[in-house]
């Protein structure tokens, strides 16, 4: 199937959505070009935005991201060059209105793929995904503050 790219804050569907994105990098600095990379994607609206009782839903997590070019600045596609932490789940909002589904990018310190197996529960079953709680994972992960980061929307599938 074709990529859909899209600008931050626009609304998806769940075909467009249902398998596992790549992702792409805007960069200014050369260093990352020696850097790993982190990548989240969470929806903090679960099971709802008026009542997120079930937030933050861990839908991805993976390490040992790396940019794909020589170039010292510019756009470009990140690879991974170990599994995920937690596999993708795609999004499949229920009820309500549309959730917020946010992805954040952050630099991945050097022992982050001894430490970070112990903090992710790595199934894709509904128990496991919900209730995470980024902030507490991004603290005890080492990570810092996120280097880039987008959202998208998406409500539930119209019946018509």
């Amino acid at each position: 199937s074709k990529g859909v790219k899209f600008a931050p804050g626009a609304n998806l569907t769940t075909d467009q959505t249902k398998t596992q994105p790549e992702f792409w990098l805007t960069y200014d600095d050369p260093s990352f070009l020696n850097e790993r990379f982190v990548i989240a994607l969470i929806d903090p609206d679960a099971p709802t935005p008026d009542d997120p009782e079930f937030a933050q839903v861990r839908h991805f997590i993976g390490g040992d991201y790396v940019i794909s070019s020589t170039q010292p600045s510019g756009t470009a596609r990140l690879t991974n060059l170990s599994n995920a932490l937690a596999e993708y789940v795609s999004p499949g909002p229920q009820s309500g209105s549309a959730h917020r589904y946010t992805f954040l990018v952050y630099t991945q310190p050097p022992d982050f793929s001894s430490v970070a197996p112990t903090l992710v529960n790595s199934s894709t079953s509904l128990d496991a995904i919900v209730n995470f709680n980024i902030s507490t994972f991004v603290s005890a992960a080492g990570l810092q503050e996120p280097i880039a980061g987008t959202l998208f929307y998406e409500g539930p599938q119209n019946s018509t």
